[in-house]
């Protein structure tokens, strides 16, 4: 029978079946020797050899694969900005972004603890006008805009993404009340949240919508992006034709996008992100190629 692995633990592997039933798997030793290690995400087939046991014979073929952490099949990547505590870093929502247009993973952004003010969810819905991303403004308490992030979870693996504090675990328990994951309070002295989340698992919070939550998401990197390949991630550049097939829209002369930001055809703050992610990423690989 086939199914999704929605926790790996100590070398074990609970899978959630087509029937709802759950099993708690090892995999099968072919597995090892083709050098197959199961993930969080993976579709897989499953024999049984009690009523919660049973063996992984099979990996099924992967959507994508994402690194540092290791998940796989994500859907849609919901990108967490906390209205205030921890403060916003939308550097980092920008790089979230081009992450996922690069895995060809779907994004939207929730602005969270709206009930604080909204200054902040106007400031994103402004920043990335221009760009086709859904922003959306939850609370967790009182709960607001959580039905409506539920519906877009549906027949979904989407991970929660963004700094700690912002909200993901708390979000996590009003999507699936049972799921009692651990709340981690703010540092007063840094504004950052304490990581709570240890391990990598599936939240059920509709049916065949899952949430990965797990810790190490605001640590993806872009280390594995191409130079060229990043004005390509920015969705918002796209229509905007510069003199210069190759543009990195950096120092070129006649770059339709720089022109678009003087014009206000762009945001002004995305465009700086972007040039300091290119700078960033310039480093990393000239830092790779010293070794």
């Amino acid at each position: 029978m086939n199914g999704i692995i929605y926790k790996a633990l100590s070398g074990f592997y609970y899978v959630k079946t087509e029937s709802g039933y759950s099993y708690q798997c090892k995999g099968r030793g072919k597995l090892k020797k083709e050098k197959i290690k199961p993930l969080v995400g993976d579709r897989v087939e499953i024999t049984t050899i009690s009523d919660d046991e049973g063996v992984i014979e099979k990996v099924l073929p992967r959507k994508n694969l994402l690194y540092r952490p290791t998940v796989a099949n994500i859907d849609q990547m919901i990108v967490m900005v906390s209205n205030e505590q921890p403060k916003p870093d939308y550097m980092l929502m920008d790089t979230l972004l081009a992450l996922a247009e690069h895995y060809n993973i779907s994004a939207l952004v929730c602005v969270t603890k709206i009930d604080l003010g909204d200054s902040v969810l106007k400031y994103v819905k402004d920043r990335l006008q221009s760009t086709n991303y859904r922003v959306l403004g939850i609370s967790n308490q009182p709960p607001q805009g959580i039905s409506q992030l539920k519906s877009l979870m549906e027949d979904k693996i989407s991970c929660l993404c963004g700094q700690s504090g912002v909200g993901k675990s708390s979000l996590v328990n009003n999507l699936n009340p049972d799921a009692n994951f651990r709340v981690g309070n703010i540092s007063t002295k840094i504004q950052r949240g304490k990581h709570t989340t240890t391990h990598s698992s599936l939240v059920e919070v509709t049916k065949n919508g899952f949430i990965v939550d797990t810790p190490g998401f605001s640590n993806l990197s872009l280390q594995d992006v191409g130079l060229k390949q990043l004005a390509n991630l920015y969705v918002d550049f796209d229509g905007f034709e510069c003199k210069f097939t190759s543009c990195t829209h950096m120092s070129e002369q006649e770059c339709g996008v720089k022109k678009a930001v003087e014009k206000g055809q762009l945001h002004q703050d995305r465009y700086e992100s972007y040039v300091m992610l290119n700078k960033k990423l310039k480093q990393l690989k000239e830092r790779y190629k010293r070794g």
